[in-house]
């Protein structure tokens, strides 16, 4: 292999390291569906709550922390107006063998009407929050068209200034480095 391939070899994997830092901060929305199993469920009955994820490209997200919470709904309230009351149930989801679907089992005490605050702690510098209204009754939990809701993107900022640091000074440095290393031992001998 000659040192002008090696050297571009090593060009593109240095612009693909640099790229991922990028592609680490998550600031893209995410689009969710939930249905439950059975769809009507009964009052302290236990049911699975599904949960399918996907990107802006329609691509399934994969390993997610996505936990759910049920509260109690005040009257007359909008969504975050259950933030206040009581959780009636709690579970985190479960990533099934289908990539983008997660599930978890769990049971509601009473019919009414109730928030479901879904919160995304997949990476630990942010949470994404998506509140949906849901009414326990004889009819669907999830009607369709009323099933999905958006995690929107969060602005990601770096764990410590050293990460910042890191990425922003010493990275191109290195790479600059590299490069300028590999470019003077591959110029020709003027024999």
């Amino acid at each position: 292999m000659t040192r002008r391939l090696r050297a571009r070899r090593l060009a593109l994997l240095l612009a693909l390291l640099l790229g991922c830092g990028a592609a680490l901060a998550h600031a893209t929305a995410v689009f969710g569906t939930l249905s439950s199993t059975p769809a009507a469920p009964r009052p302290g009955e236990a049911f699975t709550l599904r949960l399918e994820l996907l990107d802006p490209s329609g691509a399934p997200v994969e390993d997610a922390l996505v936990l759910a919470e049920f509260r109690a709904a005040p009257e007359g309230a909008a969504p975050a107006g259950g933030e206040g009351a009581p959780a009636a149930a709690n579970a985190t989801f479960a990533e099934t063998a289908t990539p983008g679907v997660y599930e978890t089992r769990l049971e509601l005490p009473a019919a009414g009407e109730y928030v479901l605050v879904l919160r995304d702690q997949t990476f630990r510098q942010e949470e994404v929050r998506a509140e949906l209204r849901v009414l326990l009754s004889e009819e669907p939990l999830f009607p369709e068209g009323a099933n999905g809701f958006l995690f929107p993107p969060t602005a990601t900022t770096p764990r410590s200034i050293g990460t910042w640091l890191l990425w922003v000074v010493g990275v191109p440095i290195l790479a600059g480095l590299v490069v300028t290393v590999l470019v003077l031992r591959s110029t020709p001998n003027p024999d």
